[in-house]
């Protein structure tokens, strides 16, 4: 691995780990609610062995959290992804618009 894969690796591990804290409190009541031993929980957090997540699969709300979470991480760091996005929100919100004064008529 590079420096650079490294530390996304470390940032993506912490990431899930704060998630998981948010949502559930802590990582204890994380482990419990998944039925996973905390040692467990968090041996995958430090390695990112993350079979946790599916187990996360059971809480689509937990799952939300981590995703949401990872996105706002990651997944606005690819200018032309995020320029892409919003084109697409944008648009999705004209037609909403379109849509609403078209039934105001």
């Amino acid at each position: 691995m590079t420096a650079r894969t490294d530390s996304v690796a470390l940032a993506f591990r912490s990431v899930v780990k704060d998630a998981l804290i948010q949502h559930y409190g802590s990582l204890r009541a994380a482990a419990a609610t998944l039925g996973m031993d905390p040692a467990q929980l968090t041996r995958e957090l430090q390695t990112g062995d993350f079979k946790l997540m599916r187990r996360l699969n059971d809480d689509p709300e937990a799952l939300a959290t981590v995703v949401i979470a990872l996105f706002h991480e990651f997944g606005t760091r690819d200018q032309n992804a995020r320029a892409k996005r919003l084109v697409r929100e944008l648009r999705a919100q004209l037609t909403a618009l379109e849509t609403e004064l078209a039934e105001a008529v």
